[in-house]
């Protein structure tokens, strides 16, 4: 169940918490595609985080799952990704 904030459940996208870990992992599998078709990175790292997260508060200190693993793991390769195109993103310095 993901955690709540005022009496809201919060999630990663609606019915989250219905579904089996093998659909979300298929969702986020699925979001993370799109994102990558459009060259949304920050909403794609978001959607991580997100996953991550929720995945990381609802199993409290048991090991990780693999839908968190993958989460973590898609992280890194966007911010690597990331890294990549933008080297130094927001460090213009006016002459």
């Amino acid at each position: 169940m993901p955690p709540a904030a005022r009496g809201k459940a919060l999630e990663p996208w609606p019915g989250y918490a219905k579904q089996s870990p093998e659909d979300r992992q298929e969702r986020l599998r699925f979001k993370l595609a799109e994102a990558r078709m459009r060259g949304d990175l920050l909403y794609a790292k978001a959607l991580c985080v997100a996953v991550a997260a929720t995945e990381a508060l609802a199993r409290g200190d048991g090991a990780r799952g693999a839908l968190e693993t993958e989460a973590i793991k898609s992280a890194g390769t966007i911010d690597t990704y990331g890294k990549s195109l933008f080297k130094d993103a927001g460090g213009w310095t006016p002459n």
